[in-house]
């Protein structure tokens, strides 16, 4: 399933999380201002000195059963911004925070 990160449907948003947490994601990642990835188990930061890599997430165990493909997601939407770049969220709290807040919709 592509995850279309439609930044006026927040209803839809929510629902696509949901398919993809019942299909085994559980962690969200803002990797920068672009885009976010989800994993099935909890992600590690990487960093690398140099410009051209900086960091990444990834898993710690790539050959854990049940490490799903990362599914990365472009672009970011409001939804998901106020997500910290430094630390992984679960889906859960996530989904619980967007079902649970009233939708403010700004300009564009």
């Amino acid at each position: 399933m592509q995850l279309t990160m439609n930044p006026k449907d927040k209803n839809q948003f929510v629902e696509q999380l949901k398919e993809l947490k019942h299909q085994g994601y559980e962690w969200i990642v803002r990797e920068d201002d672009r885009y976010v990835v989800l994993f099935s188990l909890l992600p590690k930061k990487y960093t690398q000195s140099d410009e051209l890599y900086g960091h990444w997430w990834g898993y710690s165990s790539e050959d854990d059963p049940r490490a799903l493909p990362a599914y990365p997601v472009e672009p970011a939407n409001k939804f998901v911004m106020q997500l910290s770049p430094n630390h992984a969220t679960k889906i859960e709290d996530l989904l619980a925070q967007l079902e649970n807040a009233p939708l403010i919709m700004t300009g564009d």
